[in-house]
């Protein structure tokens, strides 16, 4: 994670997300960086709608690039599927809270959840939660800073950005679960 010095040439495109193809699939980055992953419908204008305030907010100017610009990055990020990737470098954009948070979901492996509680504990805030949710909701790159692996301790699926058909979508793809509905009857 890259969180560091003076910001590329960056970009932006759109493709349908090769493992869900009912979802849009948005990307921003550099030629080594990526910055954002996000997962909506299939409706350009709300990817449009929430790509522009992240730029805003960051001071970011973004050039859109046609999607078969698209295909080196896509292939480095579902090599894998349904494992994120490993080795590709990212652009931490937030807090320095939000970063913590960020960089702990990376030590959630694969097939495994945990609460907000214990998110926040690991971050060494364990009354954090209500911060800690509101930081995964900022998270710029789903999937890859796997906030989807964060439940309710109560049981549930809790929220998610992208809904929670694709959470669970995921936790199933990873192994967490085989049946979503035999665990927390949802």
């Amino acid at each position: 994670m890259r969180t560091a010095g003076p910001l590329p040439p960056l970009w932006w495109g759109q493709c349908v997300a090769p493992c869900w193809p009912d979802l849009q699939l948005t990307l921003a980055g550099s030629a080594t960086q990526l910055l954002l992953l996000d997962l909506q419908p299939r409706q350009r204008a709300a990817a449009l709608a929430r790509l522009q305030p992240f730029a805003r907010r960051h001071r970011l100017q973004l050039q859109p690039t046609p999607e078969t610009r698209l295909q080196p990055w896509l292939q480095r990020l579902f090599a894998r599927f349904p494992e994120p990737p490993r080795q590709v470098c990212w652009l931490a954009l937030g807090t320095a809270f939000q970063r913590r948070v960020w960089q702990a979901l990376q030590e959630i492996p694969p097939g495994q959840t945990r609460s907000y509680g214990q998110l926040a504990a690991a971050i060494g805030q364990p009354t954090a939660c209500r911060a800690v949710a509101r930081a995964l909701a900022a998270n710029p790159l789903l999937w890859l800073q796997p906030c989807h692996r964060i439940v309710p301790a109560t049981g549930g699926l809790g929220g998610f950005r992208a809904g929670s058909t694709i959470k669970r979508q995921l936790l199933v793809q990873e192994g967490w679960i085989d049946d979503i509905t035999a665990r927390f009857g949802c």
